[in-house]
């Protein structure tokens, strides 16, 4: 699956500076234009999402929940429990992947309250 993104962002790259020359180098052409991978780019709009979620004051109803015990040595302290499914559709969905991103994160991080310099720490934090 990660070679289909992989070749979609070669083919947009190609697009986007319109060449289409096949002895011109596609590696270059990202560095040229500072293309993140596309994986990157998805990750950081699923966390900017869930920091929407946990910073919003609105009251919801998904299920997450804070973990009955936090080692601040392996998550931040704004972690949440993971979820898990019996099928891998499931667990590879968006909301348990956006806490297992999430609880992955430094406390620096996930401490912002602020929308857009969230993103910009992630942008720099999966450089």
């Amino acid at each position: 699956q990660n070679l289909v993104h992989v070749a979609v962002q070669n083919r947009a790259v190609r697009f986007i500076s319109r060449n289409y020359n096949f002895s011109c180098s596609v590696t270059q052409l990202k560095m040229d234009y500072s293309f993140q991978l596309l994986s990157t780019r998805r990750n950081i709009s699923l966390l900017c999402l869930f920091h929407k979620y946990v910073n919003s004051t609105k009251m919801t109803r998904l299920p997450i929940e804070r973990p009955s015990y936090l080692s601040t040595r392996l998550h931040n302290r704004l972690s949440f429990s993971r979820m898990y499914g019996k099928t891998n559709s499931f667990n590879a969905s968006a909301l348990p992947r956006a806490i297992t991103l999430w609880n992955d994160l430094p406390d620096n991080l996930v401490s912002d309250t602020n929308p857009v310099s969230f993103r910009n720490k992630l942008v720099l934090h999966f450089g």
